[in-house]
């Protein structure tokens, strides 16, 4: 961390210092050891005295300045080539002139000795001494000093000339759609990930290369890219970037951008190197966190803002990119799975006593609630109304519209469920992540069951959009069980399960004093219940807070629905009584209000026994 006090040209020194006093020789020639032993160091004096600093801030500017266009598939690629870390034992030193045009397609620079105008398609012409190209250095830190002198040289001036790039015009959808600033770190990090997919492109065009110092550049390649990516997104380069409610990573995400070996590789180096990112009084243990813990938590913010009445990519793609990141498996691990299970707002403040009956606020503060909040309930989700059911006449809605709507919103709500499943399966799998994700449902339980009674406080419970996602959840996962694995001690004790019969729920053939003799009597268990008794009871218990209170709402509104209609009927017989009367105005109101009140009525129940339940 010396390097955050020094000046751009006193760290470019000091590297170049570093790279010609420490780096390992080529073995010389018989011919050649009295030579090479006596110049070599009259050659790093002359070329770098030590109290003569370098002068870079003109040479280094690049004289050329223009993206390359580049199509992207819509579907995110996959490189088959190893993308993990290589261990290279032997790094051979850089022979001019092949291996440096390789790294110069690949990183699209041009490395010239002087000043002259750039005549190739290459985004940056670097400028380096003729000395130092003249001397054998490894490809290593020729590789580090062009990533460095990029980064660093892209500006404010750059960044303008790209926004008018129309091959972009995806990519800053993606931005705007995540509430995310384009800025320089973003065209930075989209240089490092199209830098990337070049060194696979580079692999099948060079064949008359020596295999072993191929492999061993593009290995390197890699590595530097993404080290770089780790330094970029920590705010090692820009100062005050780092957030950790978002990331520049996201939208490129999102916009199918980046490869999939390019995500593992950085989940692969990222665990392995210490953070030094620190956010408020927060140290993260390793890079890994402080990178995927902005992914993730700009995800669920994306999912809380979502709205199934919006384009398929606005509400799918989050879904997507979380299922992709949760499948990465690494060594019989999914890391992802892991690190979400572990974030501090996975069931925040479960110990506080004020959360403890408020469904809600656990769906909307924790990081996996809102992808269940896919609903197409009005309450939950007005913007259904306006584009599926908005109409422009009086008319009443058919049975022809209602089933051409119900065929649109169908495959939509389950695929979104689909992707849910295969999320959540991802976490169950996952060894280190499925008794978190047990606890998580839980709770999402036990603050949600006051749906069950039949005076209802709605702005402390889960909709029902949100509960029938989780019971859709949980009926998937219990298909599969036999019933021969399931305990039937937990129902009963509570330090075991938070989910249990209460002593004050409703008996059957027996009052509370015989209950508690019976429950006295049985015997204790010690042991936690099995995965698949948790998924039994859970699943018991959510039909209770979901589909039966969904019905027993159902048959209130029905009974609302009648009472709202003999009051219209009356008054309108009665209205030659007051027609003529200076009440009459307000006896038209109340059948106006009377009457709309009818028709939300049962549009709410059309809408929830047409789309949800069927």
């Amino acid at each position: 961390m010396e390097e955050n006090n020094m000046s751009i040209d006193e760290i470019r020194q000091r590297r170049l210092n570093r790279l010609l006093s420490q780096q390992p020789q080529p073995q010389p020639t018989e011919t050649e050891v009295s030579v090479s032993s006596i110049n070599l160091k009259e050659k790093k004096e002359e070329l770098l005295p030590s109290s003569v600093p370098m002068d870079t801030s003109e040479s280094t500017k690049p004289e050329s300045m223009e993206i390359e266009e580049t199509e992207k598939n819509s579907k995110r690629k996959s490189i088959t080539q190893e993308s993990g870390p290589r261990k290279i034992e032997n790094i051979q030193p850089l022979n001019q002139l092949n291996e440096l045009n390789l790294i110069e397609n690949i990183f699209q620079v041009k490395i010239q000795s002087d000043k002259e105008p750039n005549q190739d398609n290459s985004i940056f012409t670097i400028i380096l001494d003729q000395t130092f190209l003249n001397y054998q250095v490894f490809y290593r830190e020729i590789i580090q000093e062009i990533l460095f002198n990029i980064i660093t040289n892209i500006d404010e001036n750059f960044l303008n000339k790209t926004l008018n790039d129309r091959s972009l015009t995806f990519i800053l959808d993606s931005y705007k759609r995540m509430s995310i600033s384009f800025n320089t770190q973003s065209i930075c990090l989209k240089y490092l990930v199209d830098s990337y997919s070049r060194v696979f492109k580079n692999t099948k065009s060079t064949q008359q290369y020596d295999k072993e110092l191929l492999e061993n550049i593009f290995a390197e390649c890699r590595l530097q890219i993404v080290r770089n990516i780790i330094l970029l997104l920590n705010g090692n380069y820009h100062r005050n970037t780092y957030n950790l409610t978002e990331s520049q990573l996201t939208p490129l995400l999102i916009a199918n951008y980046v490869p999939n070996d390019l995500i593992c590789h950085l989940i692969t180096e990222s665990s392995l190197t210490q953070s030094n990112c620190f956010h408020g009084s927060i140290k993260f243990k390793n890079d890994f966190e402080s990178i995927f813990i902005p992914i993730v938590n700009s995800l669920s913010q994306k999912m809380n803002k979502n709205s199934l009445a919006l384009s398929e990519t606005e509400y799918m793609s989050p879904l997507y990119v979380l299922r992709e990141l949760c499948e990465i498996k690494i060594e019989q691990i999914n890391p992802i799975c892991s690190l979400m299970s572990e974030m501090s707002n996975w069931i925040p403040n479960s110990g506080n006593s004020e959360w403890e009956n408020n469904g809600k606020m656990l769906a909307v503060t924790s990081v996996f609630g809102p992808f269940f909040k896919l609903s197409i309930f009005p309450e939950e989700d007005p913007k259904i109304v306006e584009r599926y059911f908005r109409r422009d006449t009086e008319s009443e809605l058919t049975a022809e519209t209602l089933t051409l709507i119900s065929k649109q919103l169908h495959p939509i709500l389950a695929a979104t469920r689909t992707e849910l499943h295969r999320i959540v399966k991802a976490l169950v799998y996952n060894k280190q992540s499925r008794e978190n994700l047990i606890n998580f449902l839980k709770y999402t339980i036990r603050y949600n069951y006051k749906r069950s009674n039949i005076q209802l406080n709605e702005s402390i419970v889960c909709g029902d959009g949100y509960m029938l996602n989780v019971l859709f959840i949980l009926h998937e996962l219990a298909r599969p069980i036999k019933k021969e694995k399931v305990e039937l001690m937990p129902l009963f004790d509570s330090k075991i399960s938070p989910i249990r019969i209460t002593d004050d729920e409703s008996k059957l053939n027996s009052d509370k004093e015989k209950y508690l003799e019976w429950l006295n009597a049985l015997p204790k268990s010690t042991e936690k219940p099995n995965f698949n008794t948790d998924i039994f009871f859970l699943t018991m218990n959510c039909h209770h807070i979901s589909v039966i209170s969904i019905i027993s709402k159902y048959m209130r509104r029905v009974r609302v629905i009648k009472e709202l209609n003999k009051n219209v009927e009356e008054l309108k017989k009665s209205e030659n009584n007051w027609k003529n009367t200076p009440l009459a105005n307000r006896y038209r109101k109340i059948i106006q209000r009377f009457q709309n009140k009818v028709k939300v009525s049962v549009f709410d129940l059309i809408v929830k026994f047409m789309f949800q339940l069927k």
